[in-house]
This record gives structure tokens, C-alpha cells and sequence, in this order.
């Protein structure tokens, strides 16, 4: 440690994330952080799901966390932390295969910048989703596309990045969809046959799927949620994503609101994906959000 000491930090890396970069600038990010001044406590994570409980069990005592790897590690330090009664600042480097996280919120790409951010860019509250008892940063998800983070294969994702979850959902259009489904957002409800349907607690999903119109409206409220209707021809899936790609639309096949709270009752044996983690099976589900519950260091403007 050098002389100005700032207090302790909690970095839990997946070492497996990505290409494995952040294995093999692990020992470099921890000189960064101490020659920063910090006290550096150093966890490589072996098996899915351990950051949450690294962080559940280590995060008291410490000034801050640091997760290295892909969104769902900062996903489950989040929960990690949140569980444990903490409200720590949180950066992230992320070294995963899209990082739709740190894309949203302009962090920067390279492991050894990301780090150095952390130490010199600020902190920024973000909000976070409830999903029942579990938080999460992106998107809770149902249906075609939402299966995609953990089901398809590293080397692909490693290899093409977004355009590996594009692909995987185009083939799986038919066999995940329609599914029935009841939408309640702040008492208004929407029923209908939809293929997809995300709920964002942040901005990323904004960000990447608004109206072309709605753009510049401001968002007073903690949700943003997102239907794709049944598509009735393979051929209207290009259209779709066309348009969640550009986010300028006005696509009969989408439907986009905003709300502070959103109940969803579906058919039995319809999966969620949660933060891009397979979460299991849910008959209704109430999704909230914790205002300004992140705070996140080194988020760009």
C-alpha cells in the first residue's frame, strides 16, 4: 500500500469470462487498485453462482467491490451485497462477451482502463430490479431471446459477441413462443400471445429499444418494459430486429411502456431469465425496482 491509504476493496473476478483476459491481468488490476491506495482483498471466482456468496459473506469490513467478469458477475455481487444489508459502491470491469451492462453506461472496454476508472471517475446511482426476492441489473426476460445469455456457447459468443444471441434467437423463434401472458403495469393490463417480453429497471434497455419518437421524453418512472408480439412469419423477425437494433421504430409487433410496477401472470412452465441467468419457472411474478439502489464508479455520461 503506499501512503495515502483509501480503505479496503473487495475484488471477486471470473476468471473464466470471455476469453479468460481478466485471468491473465489479474495480478496487474490488483497493483492498479493498490498503487491507488487501496487494501486489496483478491477472490477468483471456481464455479457459477460463487460471487454472490463471496460477496454475501466477505463484503462487510470493506470500502468497496470490485466484480471482473461478464454482467452476471456483477449481478450476483449486487445480490451478494444487497443480501448481506450493504451499501457499498460497486465497479465493474467487465471482461464478459457483451457486456450489455458496461455498454450502457459507457465503461471502458479494456481491463487495465476499466480499473483505473474506478479509481478516477466518480460514483453514479443507477436503479435496480426486484424480481420477487431477487435483484437485477439489465433484464428480466421470458421467451425467445431471453434464454439466450446462458444457453449459448462461449465460443460462439467469444467469436461474435451480440450477433451470437441474434442468431440463437432466430433459430429459436419456434419452439420458445407464443406464450399467453397478463400485463399489469401501474394498473393498466395488456393481455395478448408474445414471443418475448424484458422488464428493465435501469436505462440499458432505452437506451437500445425506444421509440424513435420518444426519445428525448424524460422517464419519471423505475421500469421500462418491452412486448414482442407473435410473429406470425419467420420472415417479420428481421423487421423486429431490425428495429430493436436501431431503435427507431414503430413496429405493430412491439409494444413499449414505462412503470413503477409490473405484475406478469403467464402459463405454466414459462422460464425466466434473470440479469441473463436461467432463474427458473414462475406462474406471476411482481417486479419492482429500488430507486438509485447502485451505486456504480466510473460510469461515463
Amino acid at each position: 500500500m503506499n501512503g495515502t491509504e483509501k480503505g479496503r476493496l473487495l475484488l471477486i473476478a471470473n476468471p473464466a469470462a470471455g476469453k479468460r483476459a481478466m485471468e491473465r491481468r489479474f495480478d496487474e488490476v490488483c497493483g492498479i487498485f493498490e498503487s491507488g491506495g487501496y487494501s486489496v482483498t483478491a477472490v477468483l471466482t471456481s464455479s457459477p453462482g460463487e460471487a454472490e456468496s463471496i460477496a454475501f459473506g466477505q463484503a462487510a469490513g470493506h470500502d468497496l467491490i470490485v466484480s471482473a467478469g461478464g454482467d452476471g458477475t456483477l449481478y450476483q455481487a449486487l445480490n451478494g451485497m444487497l443480501r448481506a444489508g450493504l451499501d457499498l459502491p460497486i465497479g465493474h470491469i467487465p471482461c464478459g462477451s457483451t457486456n450489455e451492462f458496461a455498454s450502457a453506461h459507457k465503461l471502458p472496454a479494456r481491463i487495465t482502463e476499466a480499473a483505473k476508472r474506478i479509481l478516477e471517475g466518480g460514483e453514479r446511482r443507477v436503479n435496480v430490479g426486484k424480481f420477487g426476492e431477487r435483484y437485477f441489473l439489465g433484464t428480466a426476460a421470458f421467451g425467445a431471446f431471453s434464454w439466450m445469455g446462458y444457453a449459448t456457447d462461449q465460443s460462439k459468443k467469444n467469436r461474435y459477441g451480440y450477433s451470437a444471441y441474434v442468431m440463437e434467437g432466430l433459430r429459436g423463434l419456434k419452439r420458445n413462443g407464443p406464450h399467453h401472458v397478463r400485463v399489469i403495469a401501474d394498473g393498466e393490463a395488456h393481455e395478448g400471445d408474445y414471443l418475448f417480453g424484458a422488464v428493465c429497471a435501469t436505462d440499458e434497455l432505452s437506451r437500445r429499444v425506444r421509440f424513435g419518437r420518444d426519445r428525448d421524453v424524460p422517464n419519471s418512472k423505475a421500469l421500462e418494459l418491452l412486448l414482442v408480439r407473435d410473429i406470425k412469419h419467420f420472415s417479420d423477425a428481421g423487421s423486429v430486429i431490425r428495429s430493436l437494433s436501431t431503435g427507431e421504430y414503430d413496429d405493430s409487433a412491439l409494444f413499449f411502456a414505462r412503470a413503477d410496477e409490473i405484475v406478469i401472470e403467464n402459463e405454466p412452465g414459462l422460464i425466466w431469465s434473470i440479469g441473463g441467468e436461467s432463474s427458473g419457472e414462475f406462474a406471476s411474478v411482481r417486479v419492482g425496482a429500488v430507486k438509485d439502489g447502485l451505486r456504480i464508479l466510473g460510469a461515463g455520461k
